[in-house]
């Protein structure tokens, strides 16, 4: 509880003093400094910062000015009210729009009738700011003057009144804004449309359709945007008419994509017609119409867009038929799988596989070996979604394709059409160079089922040992207790990745061990090393296999649990992975040798002649990890071991011994290498012996600085005090 205490204390104390740092800040000479002081006071939050932003809300730089805003926003003080309110009036708009915008996340009722000032301000973004914080006040006092600030032609203070109406309560906005659309401010008949069709209510239909033929194009465009949002259908004839007769485009565009929100066949007629409209934006709203509506009766004027001069057009031809799903497509989506387009060929195939029809089937197939790799790619997916037989040998071929995302993309769709035809090239894919294609593979094998599984058996025995983990896990997924034997067999292969892959396919046929053998192998496979040395006996064998692996990680592993263990039969292979080139796994067999005890002096003393220096100096390391007063006389003889990693490694075994290590210790300070004097130094220090000081004394003169600095931590340990 007093480290914790004491953890909040000390976090308590570095907010202050930043918080103090930055109201220093505040007062300082250098603008980036105080506009970095204000927003960074935004971020903590601290109440203390209060008074002092409302101060900086007078800085002569507009910049700090804002970012004071911000801050006092951010702490959300009532305090800041006022100040806030008299921002409304800075010279610089940003300051001024962003203080509408931070009153209106305050909330506080005093501030309305300064924001309905606001609304009247003479730059739009602050017109803006003073609608959208009316609408988050929420204060019904505000509707009038917010349907006055309509008249100004910026669509985007038009939204904010939109948006406050609607927050506020748009019940009584509804009348006057429906009288709005006959007034003589075009900019006014705009907004009153843009807002009725935000706020949706049925009583604006009729008003919305006489503003279609408002003079001003652009009220016509907001009223069709309207009628669509509200989707009444006494609203498809006028727009209907306005489709056919209006001379802007733009109003033909909004108007056909407000019949296509609606929804009613009646429009289908006239969308056909817009088909064969002059601006290509307008023959592309009317598809998407179609689409949404998404009727047999549009079929055919679809069909006829896969021809449109404009590319745009006929790629959202494509997609309206891939919606619809009408066989009749079939042939014509066909022939513009030839489109001089990609992305118009893309979508051509995405909606032969939507369709589903077997006769979109040789078509793809011819598109699988179209040059463009994204062709290819869709061609696989879509074979995949129709799930014809005919499909499995171009899509086997394909994974074999150049391009990863089509092999990945073939693997998927064998899957889908689960014929056992690609059983053997989807083995072989699990030699795929990309790891999807891999998973994609054994997917493909899972949904293929009984098949399978004979030839993932006999795969096992040949397949690329890195390979093997793929074919395991296949056969798991496949859920046959009948491969459990072949599978129990993987658990000991030489691939530590195959009997990863085994034992994860054994989990998911619910296999359990019937025996600490079987338990061992397959904790092993899992790399479970602290639950394998819970074994005993039993795992010795399997272990000491293990430490023979050609994954150095199962070696440290499988040292690691022998060492636990403790158990004698593992020594003479542990003496042998001394040798091993990777010192993390020589120092967990030093360290399981350490663990065996007294059985391994001797051995491990004989291998102190070895000439392999490596293996020399494991065997220091395990003897000092036994801890026996039997090996003090060779570790004390190892000081003067030709190399000096053997006699570094003795200075910390020696250690272990204590007192009796203290004299050879002291000699080995003078050793001619740093890292052995450094060792020794350390080594006296951790047993604290008296006779050690002088000597430490006059090491404080060695010549390197890492040495002088392990002496004096020595000194401090035996005297208790810095030196």
């Amino acid at each position: 509880m007093k480290n914790t205490e004491e953890t909040g204390q000390h976090t308590q104390a570095t907010i202050d003093g930043e918080v103090e740092q930055y109201l220093k800040d505040l007062k300082s000479q250098e603008l980036d400094i105080r506009d970095n002081a204000a927003k960074s006071l935004g971020k903590t939050g601290d109440l203390r910062a209060v008074e002092p932003l409302i101060q900086a809300l007078e800085d002569e730089h507009y910049e700090v000015r804002l970012s004071a805003v911000e801050a006092l926003e951010k702490i959300g003080d009532k305090r800041a009210v006022e100040p806030l309110i008299q921002a409304l009036k800075d010279e610089n708009l940003s300051v001024r729009g962003r203080a509408a915008r931070s009153l209106g996340k305050i909330g506080d009722a005093r501030v309305v009738e300064s924001l309905i000032q606001a609304l009247k301000d003479e730059d739009w973004y602050v017109r803006g700011g003073a609608a959208y914080a009316l609408g988050k006040i929420g204060d019904e006092g505000a509707i009038e003057p917010l349907i006055q600030a309509l008249k100004h032609e910026d669509s985007s203070v038009q939204q904010n009144v939109g948006f406050a109406i609607k927050n506020i309560g748009a019940e009584r906005a509804i009348e006057p804004l429906i009288q709005a659309l006959k007034h003589e401010n075009k900019h006014f008949r705009t907004g009153a449309a843009l807002v009725l069709g935000m706020i949706e209510d049925e009583r604006a239909v009729e008003p919305l359709t006489e503003a279609l033929k408002d003079e001003y194009s652009k009220v016509r465009i907001r009223a069709a945007e309207a009628l669509g949002k509200i989707g009444d259908e006494r609203a498809v004839e006028p727009l209907v008419q306005t489709l056919n007769e209006d001379e802007i485009s733009e109003v033909r565009m909004t108007a056909a994509e407000a019949l296509g929100k609606i929804g009613d066949e009646r429009a289908i007629e006239f969308l056909n017609h817009a088909l064969k409209d002059k601006n290509s934006h307008v023959r592309m709203r009317a598809v998407e119409a179609l689409r949404r509506i998404g009727n047999e009766m549009a079929v055919e004027p679809l069909i006829q867009s896969l021809k449109d001069k404009n590319s745009h057009v006929r790629k959202k031809a494509a997609e309206a038929l891939g919606e619809i799903k009408d066989t009749r497509a079939i042939e014509p989506l066909g022939q513009a799988l030839n489109d001089e387009q990609w992305y118009v060929r893309k979508r051509v195939i995405a909606a032969l596989g939507k369709i589903k029809d077997e006769r979109a089937v040789e078509p793809l197939i011819q598109a699988l070996m179209n040059k463009f790799d994204y062709v290819r790619r869709r061609a696989a997916s879509a074979l995949g979604m129709i799930g014809d037989e005919r499909a499995v040998e171009p899509l086997t071929q394909a994974l074999e394709d150049k391009d990863k995302y089509v092999r990945r993309r073939a693997a998927s769709a064998l899957g889908k059409i689960k014929d056992e035809r690609a059983v053997d090239p989807l083995i072989r894919a699990l030699k795929d160079e990309d790891q999807r294609v891999q998973l994609r593979a054994i997917n493909a094998l899972r949904k293929i089922g009984e098949p399978a599984i004979e030839p993932l058996l006999i795969a096992l025995k040949y397949i690329d040992k890195d390979n093997r983990w793929g074919a395991s896990y296949a056969l798991g997924k496949i859920g046959n207790r009948r491969v459990v034997e072949f599978l129990f067999q993987v658990l000991k292969d030489e691939n530590s990745d195959a009997r990863v892959g085994a034992a994860w396919a054994l989990d998911d046929l619910g296999w359990k061990p019937e025996n600490e053998e079987e338990k061992t192998y397959y904790l092993i496979a899992k790399k479970e090393w602290d639950e394998i040395a819970k074994i005993g006996e039993p795992a010795v064998e399997p272990l000491i296999q293990a430490l023979k692996d050609n994954d150095c990680f199962v070696q440290v592993g499988a040292a690691l649990a022998l060492g636990e263990m403790g158990n004698a039969r593992a020594m003479e292979t542990l003496i042998q992975v001394l040798r091993h080139k990777y010192s993390d796994v020589r120092g967990k067999a030093a360290e399981a040798l350490g663990k065996i005890g007294e059985p391994a002096i001797e051995p491990l003393t004989q291998e102190l002649k070895n000439e392999n220096s490596d293996i020399r100096e494991g065997a220091v390391w395990a003897l000092g990890n036994i801890k026996d007063m039997r090996a003090v006389e060779t570790l004390i003889q190892s000081l003067k071991d030709e190399n000096w990693s053997v006699r570094e490694r003795a200075t910390y075994a020696l250690l272990n011994v204590g007192e009796t290590a203290v004299e050879p210790l002291i000699q080995a300070l003078k050793d001619e290498n740093s890292n052995v004097r450094f060792g020794a130094a350390w080594a006296l220090g951790m047993i604290r012996d008296k006779r050690a000081v002088e000597p430490l004394i006059q090491a404080l003169k060695d010549e390197n600085s890492n040495v002088r600095w392990r002496v004096a931590e020595a000194l401090e340990r035996i005297e208790g005090k810095k030196v």
